[in-house]
């Protein structure tokens, strides 16, 4: 009887947990998406250059100043990554060439931005209920919401940041509690939590300051 009441328990807080996540990533998309074409009012120039970009790639395979695939953009004499003009591409041949389309790409991935930081501080933490507050922080927070909104370069590196150290995490873990060497072939992760730890944080400043420069 006591069994079947402690599955039932841990049936409900399931989910409860569930529907929670589900509420916030509503309100996390509704704030990202909500008048998306005009929130902000117009698009600035680096938009309008990755919309242009992207729309110019897709029918041409080439940029606006006629590079054929570049793996570089060339934009107002500056040079940046492609990764948002490219993922940019599809949404600008299904919806057209608008602010909506530019705009879209970067929202979802402020919503899934919503996903990792739950997913994150559940690995770091492992606490379901301090993932849902700090998915809820996140997915009201309003430099975030503006950033998401936002379809310039910037804006993608917190997904891939977190996407990067949650997937870096995942991998050291293992199925274990504790960090462990990944293959005996290898000696670049240590057996020690407290070292293994050290090595995350180090890599994780390491990301923060040379990321958008390096790749965004």
């Amino acid at each position: 009887m006591i069994e079947k009441l402690s599955v039932m328990k841990a049936s409900q807080k399931s989910t409860i947990n569930i529907i929670a996540f589900a509420l916030i990533l509503l309100i996390a998309s509704f704030l990202r998406l909500y008048r998306l074409s005009s929130n902000p009012v117009s698009l600035n120039q680096d938009e309008a250059v990755n919309g242009y970009d992207a729309y110019s790639l897709m029918m041409t395979m080439r940029d606006h100043h006629g590079n054929f695939m570049p793996i570089m953009l060339e934009s107002f004499d500056d040079w940046v990554s492609p990764a948002i003009t490219y993922l940019t591409i599809p949404f600008v041949k299904v919806f057209g060439l608008s602010e909506f389309s530019i705009r879209l790409p970067i929202a979802l991935l402020g919503t899934a931005t919503v996903v990792l930081i739950y997913i994150l501080t559940v690995q770091l933490f492992n606490s379901k209920r301090l993932g849902l507050l700090a998915a809820f922080l996140l997915a009201i927070m309003p430099w975030h919401i503006t950033f998401s909104r936002w379809a310039i370069p910037p804006s993608i590196v917190p997904f891939f940041l977190l996407l990067f150290v949650s997937t870096f995490l995942w991998a050291v873990r293992q199925d274990q509690g504790d960090y462990k060497i990944i293959g005996d072939k290898y000696d670049f992760f240590e057996e020690k939590s407290g070292e293994a730890s050290d090595r995350l944080g180090e890599l994780y400043r390491f990301c923060s300051s040379n990321l958008y420069h390096y790749a965004f």
